[in-house]
């Protein structure tokens, strides 16, 4: 694995090379020194480093803020100032710039390493975030339905590029107007607004009118349309979002329930999408949490399920699919959760489990459930299943350390031969 490579920026020569020599004692490469913010700027243009070690004054025309806003504008690329000055002004300048880092002169070997080291996993996170950001805006811009998200306060938060066609908004320009603006819904049949407080929808955490409405778009057509929205939850439990989501014209008349459905459920098995399992598990987190009991999840996958293809192939891998879903609602409690996961997983969501050194009977117990025999057209079949399991706190604290760790589970219970269960253990 190749080596972080850092950029010192530091004009006193002896200072620099002090610098240098901590650096490489830490293990890290260096990938250059710069007596000045040009210097330094060329140097990133030709070969951007991992992290830049920034001075605060330089000698040149560009001090060492001025230089880490320019390699913000232009690179991503993490710095950290190590200065000997902590004046006021030259905090709140420094802090403009969001530097990952301020280390005040003199500082120890080991202070500069808990630095780097933190700066590093920061950038990496936030890069992650950013990418799963990217993702998911392309994947709101490419579904077939119009989506409004607001916050708590009625004001638009974001809004894809179908939503922006409907209602003739530009999703810059409706950012942050009262969603009264953008969503000028009211009845078909009356005329009267139809568009429900904020705080009515939080109540109620769903909303779905009987019926389509009339939507005034921007240009003042008036556009039909269906329309279900649902509560979102920070990881506290917190609301944060109202998502509506709306098609016009409707491809087929039907039911406004089946509308929503076929918003936050699997068309396959009817269970709860990975849309709207994301929102349950946060909220059971943030349950569990507050009540201090352990969350347990479980990834359960069918073993030897047919590929995905047509003819008689998909169709005994659906019956099979089916089939599994139908058995997971029925052994769960209802205060429990079964969702489809993935392609050929199920994630299950079971809170306020008080004993948790009862998983591997609960888990066995959810098996053997699971093996009994059913028909098919072929005659009768047997379904044998893998499960991974991890458990709030110990296996993680937020949906993505769990989900990531339960899918690891299933994968070591899936490379032991299947048919069995793994616990995550780290």
């Amino acid at each position: 694995m190749p080596k972080t490579r850092i950029l010192i920026v530091e004009d006193e020569s002896l200072v620099a090379r002090d610098i240098q020599a901590m650096v490489l004692n830490l293990g890290f490469a260096v990938a250059g020194v710069a007596a000045s913010g040009e210097l330094a700027l060329k140097k990133v243009e030709e070969a951007p480093p991992d992290l830049v070690l920034m001075d605060i004054v330089l000698k040149g025309s560009l001090d060492g803020i001025a230089t880490a806003a320019a390699i913000r504008r232009r690179h991503d690329v993490p710095v950290i100032y190590l200065t000997a000055y902590a004046d006021e002004a030259t905090i709140n300048r420094a802090k403009l710039t969001e530097p990952f880092g301020y280390l005040l002169k003199p500082f120890e070997e080991r202070e500069l390493q808990t630095t780097i080291e933190m700066a590093l996993y920061k950038h990496a996170r936030e890069a992650r975030l950013a990418e799963r950001e990217r993702w998911t805006l392309a994947i709101l811009d490419s579904i077939a339905d119009a989506v409004v998200a607001v916050d708590v306060r009625g004001r638009v938060a974001f809004m894809n590029a179908l939503a922006g066609r409907i209602t003739g908004w530009d999703p810059g320009q409706a950012s942050g107007r009262p969603a009264t603006d953008v969503l000028r819904l009211r009845s078909e049949t009356t005329g009267r607004p139809a568009l429900p407080a904020p705080e009515t929808i939080i109540r109620k955490r769903r909303w779905a009118p009987p019926g389509r409405l009339l939507l005034t778009a921007k240009d003042l057509r008036s556009v039909s349309v269906e329309v279900a929205a649902t509560l979102l939850h920070d990881p506290a439990g917190t609301p944060r979002h109202i998502v509506f989501l709306f098609r016009s014209p409707p491809p087929v008349p039907r039911k406004d329930a089946a509308f929503f459905a076929t918003a936050v459920r699997d068309p396959l098995t009817g269970l709860p999408n990975r849309f709207l399992l994301a929102d349950r598990l946060t909220l059971a987190l943030a349950h569990a949490r507050r009540d201090g009991l352990p969350l347990v999840l479980i990834l359960v996958a069918p073993d030897g399920l047919p590929a995905a293809g047509t003819g008689r192939a998909a169709a005994a891998r659906d019956v099979i699919l089916r089939t599994l879903a139908r058995r997971l609602t029925a052994v769960l409690r209802k205060t429990d959760t079964v969702a489809r996961f993935g392609d050929d997983s199920f994630m299950l969501i079971l809170p306020d489990l008080k004993k948790s050194a009862a998983l591997p009977l609960l888990a066995r117990r959810i098996q053997k459930d699971l093996r009994r025999p059913f028909r098919r057209k072929e005659g009768t079949a047997r379904l044998s299943v893998s499960m991974g399991i991890c458990l709030f706190p110990g296996h993680g604290e937020d949906v993505e350390a769990l989900t990531r760790n339960v899918a690891s589970a299933l994968g070591r219970a899936r490379a032991a031969g299947g048919n069995g269960f793994h616990i995550f253990a780290g």
